[in-house]
């Protein structure tokens, strides 16, 4: 077919022929392009085993295929993931694909992706990568010590603290007597099932004859609270001591119980019980002693020994008997001339110790001195009665 400009053409003959005219209109017309946008993505994030864990991930304008991967691998595309008895897609609309994992077990630990496919009229997206990390926690720790008890005095102690199945390896601290010791300490990890580890912590220390305790505690990203496992230490020495009474403030009359309070490995085979060196017979061999306590005790110095079969050891106790005043020494009647020195004394014996204080003709306000001598000068002013008072602290004068 030939085209003209619709001008009547002849041919050579001068025949006249028709042309034809093809009108031809072209219109481009494009559709709106589709943006899928991505209102949360999936965050790295810790989860204990045995937990459930939610991956979020909500879309604006999804209009492609989603899914989400683990390890870049597809875990398919509908929301109950065939296939997946732990994992399914969960949302309130078509716009929420959070993945859900059950029961997480360590296999769940990789690299999770949120990703809609494109269509004719949008563009695919990814979401960043977020990684699952599992924590296991260890079982309950295992303390042993190689050296058998008892131990003698600086001899070489050996204790082991084995914390296993742990997710990532727990941290092993010792205590000693209830205190954190850092020294001789050795850690060894080793790998167990899977990406579990078994931790070992070995201490060494010379025993010493206060040593009461030895503590591993175990701390874990999975637990709420610490583990402690302690084992008793027992250490040969020779008798520590010390002596307690049933009574703090002992009174003249008091019957006061004394204990001595005797630590000793072996246990003591003697004990003596001696006031100011004279030994109470009727308490050999019992670490009580029952005293009908009185004021002539006072100050008198309380041992208590013992012995095993490395040594021997005593405590002492200092009596401190209260007792009311009594005077020693009370003042007289004086007659003198004017003029002459006049000396007066007041003498008390009390524990506590007494505080004095002289007044003149009975009068309580009118203090002249203190302490047990009063001295003056004798006139018709200072002649009149004179009283010694003497206080002590617990009794009424």
């Amino acid at each position: 077919m030939r085209y003209c400009t619709g001008q009547e053409i002849f041919n050579m003959k001068g025949t006249m022929i028709k042309c034809l005219m093809l009108v031809t209109c072209v219109t481009n017309i494009k559709a709106t392009p589709i943006i899928q946008t991505f209102l949360k993505e999936p965050e790295t994030v810790s989860v204990k085993e045995g937990d459930n864990v939610s991956l979020p991930c909500t879309i604006q304008n999804k209009v492609g295929v989603l899914q989400w991967t683990k390890d870049d691998f597809g875990l398919g595309t509908s929301r109950d993931l065939d296939g997946y008895d732990r994992y399914s897609m969960v949302g309130e609309d078509d716009s929420m694909w959070n993945l859900r994992i059950f029961n997480v077990s360590l296999e769940d630990e990789a690299i999770y992706q949120c990703q809609v496919g494109a269509t004719i009229d949008a563009r695919p997206i990814r979401s960043k990568y977020a990684k699952l990390t599992v924590i296991s926690p260890p079982m309950t720790p295992d303390l042993s010590i190689t050296s058998e008890m008892p131990l003698e005095e600086g001899q070489l102690l050996t204790a082991e603290c084995i914390s296993s199945g742990g997710k990532p390896a727990p941290n092993i601290r010792w205590l000693r007597n209830n205190k954190y010791i850092d020294s001789g300490v050795k850690v060894t990890e080793r790998d167990s099932e899977g990406s579990r580890t078994n931790t070992i912590s070995t201490i060494q220390f010379p025993a010493s004859w206060n040593d009461t305790s030895i503590t591993c505690e175990v701390t874990h990203d999975a637990f709420k609270e610490k583990q402690e496992v302690t084992k008793q230490l027992i250490v040969k020495h020779i008798p520590i001591m010390n002596i307690t009474s049933s009574k703090k403030l002992k009174h003249d009359g008091d019957t006061i119980i004394f204990t001595c309070n005797v630590d000793a490995v072996p246990a003591a085979t003697e004990i003596v019980w001696k006031l100011n060196d004279e030994e109470v017979q009727e308490a050999r061999g019992s670490t009580i002693l029952v005293l009908n306590v009185n004021k002539f005790l006072n100050e008198k110095t309380l041992t208590c020994f013992a012995k095993n079969m490395l040594g021997n050891s005593f405590a002492q106790h200092i009596l401190n008997i209260t007792y009311s005043p009594v005077f020693l020494l009370a003042p007289g009647d004086i007659t003198g001339n004017i003029g002459d020195r006049i000396s007066l004394s007041c003498e008390v014996d009390s524990n506590p110790q007494p505080s004095y204080i002289w007044i003149k003709d009975n009068n309580i306000d009118e203090v002249v001195s203190d302490g047990t001598e009063l001295s003056f000068v004798l006139t018709s002013e200072t002649a009149g009665i004179y009283t010694c008072q003497a206080s002590v602290q617990g009794f009424t004068p």
